[in-house]
């Protein structure tokens, strides 16, 4: 009874698809339906939900390729079950940019596809529900500092914003936009956090039995996929990103930037928005769901150093549901970190390296966002890593009970001491300057796994004594320590 099945969907339910062809069918005289998909005899292909609503502006979008929901519990349930973000559009019908993005985006087939296939799209009136307009207008303007319509806002199945914008052009490089909304579809669904804000670990090896198939190219594909674009453009993309007959790697090619040129990244952006959409419809390698405690930590570390050097709000945000997501989920019995969280449990003590890269993930957190509690959680996971692994005789060890072969002397001093750079506490200087005093300082001569401050411990004990100072501000006395309790 469904006309078409909407690209990457499944077919919808029967009473369903009853409903949509009683509405389908019953429309008034005259009214065409507004789609850019129809058969021989003139009818949509593809109809959505939004075929059974009332408001003009969501029965323009009706016949769309996108699998609509409108707003409800229906589709925030959906997006937990399936554990995907949602992708919110809030429009109204009197907005010229709402209808070229619905002309130039929601109408192309490969643009559904791609977000029925990893989000669940969801489309707002803004003139029926200003109250849902107004919350996320707001997170837009806290997110990007401005706001405006078509909105675009990315929440997760809590309702809880990410990411957000406005008016996004389909393809890099279109109407002058650096970024494009397929790019940013496949960004946001590559590189965010689950849907509960901790970050998996890995994708799989292999796709279709062949190890890296999802992620190489060959020279032939490449010209193929881009010769609508020109020999010109073909030439520059394969001398751009290292590509030779050959391949780098098991006669493919692994795509790299040799040497950064930024007019040739910019002309690009077209070829690379077109291979996109080819990959997007490779058969994707299965996902590595376990969340491990230091790799999040590097994680946070990441985003919220890169969230404050770019301004950009939505990585510092990321970072922060990482760090809940650790504080709250990878907890054992009595509160012990755990190193693992799988199928809604956490488990196996952490080691030294979770503790250290969650502790400097935390304090990168705190310079971010001068958030107290980033800073009370991190020392106080400090002091765990000082009870669990510390060796008296000095360095620390890789496992509790304290046994094995000390390790990561550097990265835990460093962490340390730039806890307690913050509050000025001399009685917590005494654990650091005990390890520097009986390591060698050339033992932990290696760079710092997060944030490089000098090549040896001792440079972490110079950090402390004044050598270099970071450019947060220090709390001093009771009164900024009090914050933190």
């Amino acid at each position: 009874m469904q006309s078409a099945v909407l690209p990457g969907s499944e077919p919808f339910a029967l009473p369903l698809q009853e409903r949509l062809a009683r509405a389908l069918a019953g429309r008034p005289a005259g009214r065409a339906p507004r789609t850019q998909h129809s058969d021989e005899r003139g009818r949509p292909r593809f109809s959505n939900r939004l075929l059974l609503e009332s408001s003009p502006y969501l029965l323009q979008h009706a016949h769309n390729p996108v699998n609509w929901f409108p707003w409800g519990d229906e589709a925030f349930a959906e997006a937990a079950r399936l554990a995907r973000p949602v992708f919110l559009a809030i429009g109204y019908s009197t907005c010229h940019w709402c209808h070229v993005r619905e002309n130039e985006s929601f109408a192309d087939a490969e643009i559904a596809r791609f977000l029925n296939t990893h989000y669940v799209a969801v489309k707002v009136d803004r003139e029926e529900r200003p109250d849902i307009d107004a919350i996320y207008m707001s997170a837009v303007q806290q997110l990007t500092g401005s706001g405006g319509w078509p909105m675009s806002v990315w929440p997760n199945a809590a309702r809880e914003p990410f990411f957000a914008g406005s008016y996004f052009p389909p393809r890099d490089g279109e109407r002058g936009a650096r970024l494009g909304f397929v790019s940013l579809l496949n960004g946001l669904s590559d590189i965010l956090s689950d849907a509960s804000g901790g970050f998996p670990s890995a994708t799989d090896a292999d796709s279709k039995g062949v190890e890296g198939r999802f992620f190489v190219w060959s020279e032939g594909e490449i010209r193929h996929e881009l010769a609508s674009l020109g020999e010109a453009t073909s030439t520059r993309f394969l001398e751009h990103y290292g590509v030779r007959r050959g391949g780098t790697w098991q006669g493919s090619t692994i795509l790299h930037v040799p040497q950064p040129d930024e007019q040739a990244w910019a002309a690009l952006a077209g070829a690379r928005a077109r291979l996109r959409e080819v990959r997007a419809r490779r058969v994707q390698p299965q996902r590595d769901e376990k969340v491990l405690a230091s790799w999040n930590g590097l994680m946070i570390s990441a985003l919220a150093q890169a969230g404050r050097i770019l301004d950009h709000a939505p990585y510092v945000l990321a970072a922060a549901r990482a760090a809940e997501f650790a504080l709250t989920r990878l907890r054992g019995a009595g509160g012990r970190l755990q190193r693992c969280y799988t199928d809604g449990q956490a488990r196996q003590n952490a080691f030294l390296d979770d503790h250290v890269f969650l502790v400097a993930g935390l304090i990168d957190l705190y310079e971010a966002t001068f958030e107290p509690r980033h800073l009370r959680e991190a020392l106080l996971l400090a002091e765990a890593t000082e009870d669990l692994f510390a060796d008296p005789a000095g360095g620390w060890f890789m496992t509790s009970p304290r046994a094995g072969k000390p390790d990561r002397t550097r990265e835990a001093c460093l962490r340390w001491r730039r806890a307690i750079r913050h509050i000025g506490c001399p009685d917590e200087r005494a654990a650091p300057g005990r390890l520097h005093r009986r390591r060698e300082l050339a033992a932990a001569c290696r760079p710092c796994a997060v944030r490089p401050c000098g090549g040896t411990c001792g440079a972490a004990v110079q950090h402390e004594r004044g050598a270099a100072r970071d450019r947060v501000p220090r709390l001093h006395g009771p009164r900024d320590r009090a914050r933190l309790a």
